[in-house]
Protein backbone atom coordinates (compact mmCIF):
# COMPACT_ATOMS: atom_id res chain seq x y z
CA UNK A 1 0.00 0.00 0.00
CA UNK A 2 2.92 2.39 0.71
CA UNK A 3 4.22 1.90 -3.03
CA UNK A 4 1.43 3.00 -4.56
CA UNK A 5 0.91 6.33 -2.54
CA UNK A 6 4.35 7.07 -3.66
CA UNK A 7 3.76 6.23 -7.36
CA UNK A 8 0.90 8.40 -7.43
CA UNK A 9 2.56 11.36 -5.57
CA UNK A 10 5.23 11.05 -8.27
CA UNK A 11 2.90 10.99 -11.00
CA UNK A 12 1.07 14.15 -10.31
CA UNK A 13 4.26 16.13 -9.27
CA UNK A 14 5.71 14.92 -13.10
CA UNK A 15 2.61 16.33 -14.65
CA UNK A 16 2.79 19.57 -13.20
CA UNK A 17 6.51 20.39 -14.09
CA UNK A 18 5.46 19.93 -18.37
CA UNK A 19 5.34 23.61 -19.02
CA UNK A 20 8.83 24.62 -16.98
CA UNK A 21 10.41 21.97 -18.50
CA UNK A 22 10.18 23.34 -21.99
CA UNK A 23 11.78 26.85 -20.51
CA UNK A 24 14.18 24.56 -18.50
CA UNK A 25 15.41 22.97 -22.11
CA UNK A 26 15.96 26.22 -23.25
CA UNK A 27 17.91 27.62 -20.33
CA UNK A 28 19.96 24.61 -20.63
CA UNK A 29 21.05 25.19 -23.80
CA UNK A 30 21.57 28.49 -23.57
CA UNK A 31 24.07 27.93 -20.96
CA UNK A 32 26.70 26.67 -23.74
CA UNK A 33 26.48 29.84 -25.37
CA UNK A 34 27.29 33.10 -25.81
CA UNK A 35 24.49 36.44 -25.15
CA UNK A 36 24.04 37.26 -28.63
CA UNK A 37 22.66 33.96 -30.05
CA UNK A 38 19.47 34.61 -28.45
CA UNK A 39 19.63 39.11 -28.98
CA UNK A 40 16.68 40.64 -30.91
CA UNK A 41 15.07 37.71 -31.16
CA UNK A 42 11.08 38.17 -29.68
CA UNK A 43 10.55 35.31 -27.86
CA UNK A 44 8.95 35.20 -24.46
CA UNK A 45 8.26 32.69 -21.78
CA UNK A 46 4.53 32.37 -22.74
CA UNK A 47 5.96 31.31 -26.01
CA UNK A 48 8.04 28.75 -24.99
CA UNK A 49 5.60 27.21 -22.26
CA UNK A 50 2.69 27.17 -24.70
CA UNK A 51 4.45 26.25 -27.88
CA UNK A 52 3.13 23.90 -30.30
CA UNK A 53 6.73 22.27 -30.60
CA UNK A 54 10.09 22.51 -29.63
CA UNK A 55 13.20 20.93 -30.84
CA UNK A 56 16.68 21.29 -29.20
CA UNK A 57 19.76 20.23 -30.84
CA UNK A 58 22.41 20.24 -28.18
CA UNK A 59 26.17 20.71 -28.99
CA UNK A 60 26.80 17.32 -28.06
CA UNK A 61 24.95 16.59 -31.49
CA UNK A 62 26.55 18.89 -33.96
CA UNK A 63 29.09 16.08 -34.80
CA UNK A 64 25.91 14.94 -36.39
CA UNK A 65 24.53 17.35 -37.25
CA UNK A 66 26.91 19.79 -38.23
CA UNK A 67 25.11 22.47 -36.05
CA UNK A 68 23.02 22.91 -32.97
CA UNK A 69 19.83 25.21 -32.12
CA UNK A 70 16.72 25.55 -31.04
CA UNK A 71 13.35 25.42 -32.54
CA UNK A 72 10.01 26.54 -31.48
CA UNK A 73 6.63 26.22 -33.34
CA UNK A 74 3.68 28.35 -32.09
CA UNK A 75 0.35 29.37 -33.48
CA UNK A 76 -0.97 33.34 -32.80
CA UNK A 77 -3.72 35.16 -32.69
CA UNK A 78 -4.15 37.80 -35.07
CA UNK A 79 -3.58 40.59 -32.51
CA UNK A 80 -0.07 38.78 -31.28
CA UNK A 81 0.88 38.08 -35.62
CA UNK A 82 0.21 41.37 -36.51
CA UNK A 83 2.58 42.70 -33.23
CA UNK A 84 5.31 40.66 -34.86
CA UNK A 85 4.68 42.35 -38.69
CA UNK A 86 5.31 45.47 -36.98
CA UNK A 87 8.17 44.91 -35.30
CA UNK A 88 9.59 43.33 -38.28
CA UNK A 89 9.07 46.39 -40.18
CA UNK A 90 9.95 48.87 -37.54
CA UNK A 91 13.46 46.73 -37.84
CA UNK A 92 14.42 46.30 -41.45
CA UNK A 93 15.25 42.60 -40.86
CA UNK A 94 16.81 40.57 -43.79
CA UNK A 95 13.37 38.54 -45.29
CA UNK A 96 13.26 35.96 -47.96
CA UNK A 97 11.00 33.28 -49.32
CA UNK A 98 11.90 29.57 -47.80
CA UNK A 99 11.98 28.62 -51.17
CA UNK A 100 14.97 31.12 -52.54
CA UNK A 101 17.34 29.37 -54.08
CA UNK A 102 20.25 31.94 -52.58
CA UNK A 103 19.15 30.96 -49.19
CA UNK A 104 22.29 29.96 -47.46
CA UNK A 105 20.89 26.49 -45.63
CA UNK A 106 22.59 25.21 -42.24
CA UNK A 107 23.47 22.36 -42.86
CA UNK A 108 24.78 23.39 -46.23
CA UNK A 109 22.91 21.29 -48.84
CA UNK A 110 24.40 22.62 -51.95
CA UNK A 111 27.24 25.34 -53.02
CA UNK A 112 25.91 28.60 -52.77
CA UNK A 113 24.20 30.04 -56.38
CA UNK A 114 25.98 33.87 -57.04
CA UNK A 115 23.88 35.53 -55.62
CA UNK A 116 24.11 39.03 -53.97
CA UNK A 117 25.84 39.52 -50.46
CA UNK A 118 22.97 40.41 -48.34
CA UNK A 119 22.26 36.38 -48.11
CA UNK A 120 22.51 34.95 -44.65
CA UNK A 121 22.28 31.60 -43.12
CA UNK A 122 18.80 30.01 -41.98
CA UNK A 123 17.94 26.71 -41.49
CA UNK A 124 17.31 24.30 -43.60
CA UNK A 125 13.60 23.17 -43.39
CA UNK A 126 14.56 19.90 -45.31
CA UNK A 127 16.54 18.87 -42.13
CA UNK A 128 15.86 15.83 -40.30
CA UNK A 129 17.48 16.75 -37.36
CA UNK A 130 15.10 20.09 -36.84
CA UNK A 131 12.08 18.33 -37.01
CA UNK A 132 10.82 21.69 -39.40
CA UNK A 133 10.46 19.19 -42.39
CA UNK A 134 6.78 18.41 -43.36
CA UNK A 135 5.67 21.11 -40.93
CA UNK A 136 6.15 23.98 -42.86
CA UNK A 137 5.60 24.40 -46.90
CA UNK A 138 5.38 27.98 -47.74
CA UNK A 139 6.45 30.94 -45.81
CA UNK A 140 9.37 33.30 -45.63
CA UNK A 141 12.80 33.53 -43.25
CA UNK A 142 12.71 37.09 -41.06
CA UNK A 143 16.79 36.93 -39.65
CA UNK A 144 17.05 38.92 -36.33
CA UNK A 145 20.62 38.57 -36.00
CA UNK A 146 23.71 36.97 -37.64
CA UNK A 147 27.32 36.78 -37.24
CA UNK A 148 30.40 34.92 -37.87
CA UNK A 149 32.66 33.62 -34.67
CA UNK A 150 31.93 31.35 -31.96
CA UNK A 151 29.30 31.39 -30.22
CA UNK A 152 29.62 28.46 -27.71
CA UNK A 153 31.19 28.36 -24.78
CA UNK A 154 33.12 25.30 -25.17
CA UNK A 155 35.27 25.46 -28.78
CA UNK A 156 36.15 21.65 -28.51
CA UNK A 157 32.38 21.53 -30.47
CA UNK A 158 33.35 23.54 -33.28
CA UNK A 159 36.37 21.18 -34.25
CA UNK A 160 36.14 21.51 -37.93
CA UNK A 161 33.06 23.41 -38.67
CA UNK A 162 32.72 26.74 -39.68
CA UNK A 163 31.69 29.22 -36.67
CA UNK A 164 28.51 31.24 -36.41
CA UNK A 165 24.96 32.13 -35.55
CA UNK A 166 21.59 33.17 -36.96
CA UNK A 167 18.38 33.72 -35.37
CA UNK A 168 15.11 34.70 -36.78
CA UNK A 169 11.47 33.03 -37.47
CA UNK A 170 9.71 31.31 -40.20
CA UNK A 171 6.22 33.11 -40.79
CA UNK A 172 3.31 31.35 -42.03
CA UNK A 173 1.09 33.81 -43.28
CA UNK A 174 -1.89 31.43 -43.80
CA UNK A 175 -2.21 29.84 -40.58
CA UNK A 176 -0.88 32.83 -38.30
CA UNK A 177 2.07 30.47 -37.23
CA UNK A 178 5.68 31.66 -36.42
CA UNK A 179 8.66 28.81 -36.20
CA UNK A 180 11.63 31.28 -34.10
CA UNK A 181 14.56 29.72 -34.41
CA UNK A 182 18.40 30.19 -33.15
CA UNK A 183 21.28 27.90 -35.24
CA UNK A 184 25.09 27.84 -34.32
CA UNK A 185 27.19 25.92 -36.73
Amino acid sequence: MKYLVIVLLLTISSCKSVKPHKKIMIDKFNQYTTEDVFSLLPIKNIIIENSLSQNIIFPEAIYASNYCGVFIEYNHNSDEYNKILDYIKEGNFFESSITDSCNIYIPRIKEIEECSENYVPVPNTKDDFNELKNKINEGKYIVFNHKKGVFLKDEAFLTGNSHGFSNGIILEDSTNKVFYWVVIW
